[in-house]
């Protein structure tokens, strides 16, 4: 099957880079339980948007498995692209920030997803600097992010 080809299934189209969304509400629910403590907010909206966060957590975590499950050619072509394979980052980038929201929670599945986070994004850094130092790279793809 070439990549060229249209790609089918429900979650062909689903983006890597939706996974900010979750770290969105990640880094909203740490500023908004410093909000309560600093002025005294309501204490009702910072486990409001953490519930938000871990459901889109656990949504995205999901979605993106049966992705890669339904229409694995999708997830390869993101991977081949110089520029979508940078959005990968956000995958541990959130298995990083999601336990900021779990702590208060489950301490150990917290601290669970963080190692898990830590050497993923450690592998990933590495594997990324690897392949833009042994590889050619396009002049137009080059970007300081």
């Amino acid at each position: 099957m070439s990549l060229e080809k249209k790609s089918s299934g429900y979650f062909s189209y689903l983006p890597v880079s939706l996974f900010g969304t979750v770290m969105a509400f990640s880094g909203l629910t740490g500023a908004w339980r410093l909000a309560e403590k600093t002025w005294g907010f309501p204490p009702y909206l910072s486990p409001l948007l953490g519930y938000i966060a871990i459901a889109l957590f656990l949504l995205m975590t999901c979605a993106y498995t049966a992705k890669a499950l339904t229409s694995f050619a999708s997830v390869k072509k993101e991977w081949s692209s110089p520029i979508v394979i940078n959005f990968f980052a956000t995958i541990f980038m959130t298995l990083l920030l999601i336990p900021t929201v779990l702590v208060q929670y489950c301490p150990n599945l917290s601290f669970g997803l963080w190692l898990v986070g830590a050497c993923g994004m450690t592998f990933f850094a590495w594997f990324m600097v690897s392949r833009w130092l042994s590889g050619n790279q396009d002049i137009a793809d080059v970007t300081p992010a």
